[in-house]
């Protein structure tokens, strides 16, 4: 028992809701609430993404206070073995076989307002820093607008998907947008302007063929008047070759053949937080493995023995909770870590003396 809650194991191997069902205790007797993370947030928007035949392949759902998620029609939260797709792809498609021009925007609700006054947009979960290379084949033959957000990461970003597209649209242009804040987007443009769709046609006449900032020329400006008039003009730079292989289709995690102690927690635990269960997992094994490094090592052989803790990096979408999960796996380590620091703090301040001195 710690100070605030109970910690127990059946080692007859029945999960954790038999015990607390068993003993008519439920999860606030843990620390836990009944409620997920998502019923505990407001809800004021959901974004459907369809597939080509127009079926709701997943949601983007935004929260208040500002978060955003992504939702399967099953209600899981994760895309774990889904096939990403544009924004509004039926309308990417019809609009680019009618030879309209397709405005590639960084959100879902700027896809919505250009629609509202006639224009054909999308978008991808996540906005342009979450490209992903799969999505180029929907734009095959396509006349795209880019329309950064006013930051330097939105230029980022939709340069780089840009760079990305042009290999298979049939034209890219950039267009930034005039008289909006630092961060503004197309939807600040439209309130602060009052703008309509006769107000973008006109302004979308001055958007330039984009060129990948390489190719710019570029001057030398040094104190020496010999350099002063000399410019470079740098080569144009080849598309980079990903670091990373093709992404495998995403198998089943083997959770059961974490144990009944250990599964059973990241079950419990991924069931109340909605997390892919892949990164519960990462998480628990490794504050175990930790735990139990001083007590054991590995070896294959005689002459292959190392240490038993595992390393584990966390790589998921913002708000799939990978602080959380870490924090929520290590926190009793933390806590003996603490109590022990507290235990022999005079020790400690002993050994920093002498090595002082």
């Amino acid at each position: 028992m710690t100070e605030d809650r109970i910690l127990f194991n059946c080692h007859a191997g029945c999960s954790f809701q038999d015990i607390i069902r068993a003993l008519n205790m439920g999860n606030y007797s843990f620390g836990l609430s009944n409620k997920t993370n998502s019923e505990l947030q407001k809800i004021i928007a959901r974004y459907k993404y369809k597939n080509i035949e127009g079926k709701n392949v997943y949601d983007v759902v935004r929260f208040e206070p500002k978060d955003f998620r992504t939702q399967r029609p099953d209600g899981k939260w994760t895309l774990d073995g889904v096939t990403r797709v544009p924004y509004r792809l039926p309308q990417l498609l019809a609009g680019i076989k009618e030879g309209k021009e397709i405005l590639l925007l960084e959100g879902e609700k700027d896809c919505d307002n250009a629609e509202n006054i006639g224009l054909v947009a999308t978008t991808f979960p996540g906005g342009a820093g979450k490209w992903r290379k799969e999505y180029s084949k929907w734009f095959q033959e396509a006349k795209v607008i880019c329309l950064p957000d006013n930051d330097s990461a939105g230029r980022k970003g939709m340069d780089f998907i840009a760079s990305e597209i042009v290999k298979v649209a049939k034209s890219v242009r950039w267009l930034e947008l005039p008289d909006i804040p630092e961060k503004g987007d197309l939807s600040d443009w439209l309130e602060f302007a009052g703008s309509s769709y006769g107000a973008f046609r006109e302004l979308a006449k001055n958007a330039a063929e984009w060129q990948h900032k390489c190719s710019k020329r570029q001057k030398l400006k040094t104190n020496n008047s010999f350099f002063e008039t000399f410019e470079i003009i740098p080569e144009e730079w080849q598309n980079p070759i990903p670091l990373v292989r093709e992404e495998e289709e995403a198998q089943p995690y083997p959770v059961d053949d974490l144990g009944p102690i250990i599964g059973e927690a990241v079950k419990e635990f991924q069931n109340y937080g909605k997390q892919p269960i892949s990164m519960v997992g990462s998480s628990a094994l490794a504050t175990a493995s930790l735990c139990c490094q001083g007590l054991a090592d590995i070896s294959r052989d005689s002459q292959n023995t190392g240490p038993i803790s595992l390393s584990f990096l966390s790589i998921a979408e913002s708000g799939e909770r990978k602080t959380s999960t870490d924090k929520a796996f290590s926190k009793s380590l933390r806590e003996w870590q603490r109590d022990k620091a507290e235990e022999n703090k005079d020790e400690v301040r002993k050994s920093v003396a002498q090595h002082a001195a």
